[in-house]
């Protein structure tokens, strides 16, 4: 009598996601980069905010892929004009790639509001942004951040020069400090961390630092 064929059992699906709060400080360093003013003309000269956001994913696909979403918030003041900074983006609609153990690679899209005010209307916005989590060692993780983001306002249209399409554009690179415990299944880290930022909006370019605290976890 043959005994039975062993079928490998389908991976459990994997739960991650990482939740940030943190300041934000950016300065302009390039303004009318297409040599004419921008349709706002209201570039500020620097910005400080506090912003949080989280990012969350679900790998059902063999433990590897699956839907992936995010939210943000952002509230702060420009030093022109005393802007009041605010924005609030829900992106439902990703999808998400498990990288090692904590790490994970996302892509997200979606809908929100937000603006400065006195320099650009507050509107609707449709954000399209990108997330790249590496854990270079035990206690470092590697950040990276793109989004490109529409905005419904005339005056804020093609307000990202060095952007390929959008009207508003954010780059970060960073990394993270801190350390990782175990919970039952959960696998958690968290900890300090830094990142730089390239972004532009109304015409001009602006380079900026955030600092603040991660946290992030996985049901492995």
């Amino acid at each position: 009598m043959m005994p039975p064929a062993y079928i490998e059992p389908e991976p459990p699906p994997v739960f991650l996601g990482t939740a940030e709060v943190f300041a934000r400080g950016e300065a302009r360093v390039e303004e009318d980069v297409h040599g004419a003013a921008h349709a706002s003309g209201q570039a500020h000269t620097a910005l400080v905010s506090g912003a949080a956001n989280a990012r969350i994913m679900w790998a059902g696909i063999g433990g590897w892929l699956g839907p992936a979403a995010g939210l943000d918030f952002e509230l702060g003041f420009a030093t022109s004009a005393a802007g009041f900074v605010h924005g609030v983006r829900l992106e439902p609609a990703g999808l998400g790639l498990v990288l090692g153990k904590l790490g994970f690679l996302s892509a997200k899209t979606g809908a929100g509001f937000g603006g400065i005010t006195g320099h650009g209307p507050t509107a609707l916005e449709v954000p399209a942004s990108a997330h790249l989590v590496l854990d270079a060692a035990s206690r470092v993780r590697l950040l990276f951040d793109a989004r490109i983001l529409w905005a419904f306002a005339r005056a804020r249209a093609d307000g990202a020069p060095h952007a390929p399409f959008g009207d508003e554009m954010r780059l970060g690179v960073g990394a993270r400090i801190g350390q990782s415990w175990k919970e039952g299944r959960f696998q958690d880290a968290g900890g300090y961390f830094f990142r730089l930022e390239h972004s532009e909006r109304f015409g001009a370019a602006y380079l900026g630092i955030a600092f603040g605290w991660e946290l992030g976890g996985t049901s492995f």
